[in-house]
């Protein structure tokens, strides 16, 4: 038979050896997309008529790691918004935030520019009870946003879902996007 290793080790080389331009992953120091900090500190700054929980999770309530992000509407079109994250505009965004809805529902997450209160890219509309990466593809970071965050409403009170495992990447360049409370004068 044909050694396994010698398969993957095949492929990474392929791949190191390819010319295209490879998504470089953000490092968004302290941002919490991966949802395994202890707390929510990073999902209770920015909330509205709605709670945001972390929990060691049960298989069905976790894509990777041990924790998730609960999220329960208490009021009609409640939100909560991811920390915020240092942009430059003119790049171009590639995100994936995992969620799974247990009750309720539809849950609409989307981009929000905290430099003009504005939303931008596309917006996803989810009502699944089994978990999604929802895609948001070649999102270019609008003139003048310094700074984004991830919104996720829902419709109803006690509506609730999971969020794990936010996949964040730049096409642009390499540079480092860190989160907004880190001073880089």
């Amino acid at each position: 038979g044909i050694d396994p290793n010698l398969v993957l080790n095949a492929m990474d080389t392929a791949y190191n050896r390819m010319t295209i331009k490879k998504d470089v992953v953000m490092t968004i120091g302290g941002a919490d997309l991966d949802m395994e900090d202890e707390t929510e500190d990073y999902w209770i700054t920015d909330l509205l008529n709605a709670t945001a929980a972390k929990e060691e999770a049960a298989s069905a309530d976790k894509v990777t790691g041990e924790r998730s992000l609960r999220i329960t509407l208490t009021a009609a079109a409640g939100y909560v918004r991811s920390t915020a994250i240092r942009a430059v505009p003119g790049d171009e965004l590639f995100l994936a935030p995992a969620l799974r809805v247990v009750t309720g529902g539809p849950f609409t997450v989307r981009l929000y520019n905290t430099t003009t209160g504005t939303y931008f890219g596309q917006t996803q509309i989810y009502s699944g009870a089994e978990f999604s990466f929802l895609f948001f593809e070649n999102v270019t970071v609008p003139t003048g946003c310094q700074s984004w965050q991830l919104e996720i409403m829902g419709t109803a009170d006690d509506d609730v879902c999971i969020l794990d495992s936010v996949t964040a990447r730049s096409r642009d360049d390499a540079r480092f996007i860190l989160p907004e409370s880190i001073d880089d004068t």
